[in-house]
């Protein structure tokens, strides 16, 4: 570990104070000091014997009883310390601090209120009136009207209307919204509104229940689950089976 030295030297006019851990840095700055000072308490530039200083003077100059004592005065108040380099500051937790992290509750917290979200009943209302939306460009009395003025409209009042059997009356729905928008998917909540608009409507519920019961008559563009508008149409045999019934 390296040795530090201190140099203190004072004056009239000013002090100063020096550390190093080259001691001849300090003995060469203290003799420059000691030499200025006598230089300034004389006529003649004087300089002490011992040691090479940071200027030298033109004539060399006789060595100075009292000067010596002041140099060895001031050799002896130099001070030897000895510092400890300060520890490095620990990164990280703080000593003694466990890793495990507070587990903190699931769930609202402390003083709130579940007042103001949606109960589920409100939550599939609201799904269902954003598929009704989306479904506004079909319009079931257009539908209707397509088939009313279709020459086999007798027949389908005859064979499917003044009946009760509904999955007839799904077909149809199915079939005549076919022949005014194009080969596309139907959603339940459609079909409902057309049969509505056939005179006696069929609820979505009972829709899917006969589109499930007769798969093989029904074909959907994804599988059925809560939340999601799943599209159906007809299979080849699906439309095979309405048009034996309304046919000539």
């Amino acid at each position: 570990m390296s040795q530090l030295y201190r140099f203190k030297f004072s004056s009239d006019h000013f002090a100063i104070e020096l550390e190093s851990t080259d001691p001849q840095f300090i003995d060469q700055k203290m003799r420059e000091l000691i030499n200025w000072s006598i230089e300034q308490g004389g006529d003649s530039p004087r300089l002490l014997a011992p040691g090479k200083p940071a200027y030298q003077p033109s004539d060399p100059a006789p060595e100075m009883p009292e000067a010596d004592e002041e140099a060895e005065a001031l050799d002896a108040s130099i001070e030897h310390a000895t510092e400890e380099p300060k520890p490095k500051k620990r990164r990280g937790r703080p000593k003694g601090s466990t890793n495990k992290k507070s587990k903190r509750k699931r769930g609202p917290k402390k003083g709130s209120s579940k007042r103001g979200r949606p109960k589920k009943t409100q939550a599939k209302a609201t799904v269902n009136k954003e598929v009704e939306d989306i479904e506004e460009v079909v319009d079931p009395k257009r539908i209707v009207e397509v088939a009313k003025n279709s020459d086999r409209f007798r027949k389908i009042k005859k064979e499917i209307l003044s009946k009760s059997n509904q999955l007839n009356r799904i077909l149809l729905a199915f079939h005549y919204a076919r022949a005014t928008y194009g080969d596309r998917g139907f959603s339940s909540g459609t079909i409902e509104e057309i049969t509505e608009q056939f005179g006696k409507m069929i609820r979505r519920s009972n829709i899917a229940a006969q589109i499930k019961s007769n798969d093989k008559l029904f074909d959907s563009d994804q599988e059925p689950r809560r939340g999601v508008t799943v599209k159906y149409e007809l299979t080849p045999a699906g439309r095979k089976e309405i048009e034996e019934l309304i046919k000539d």
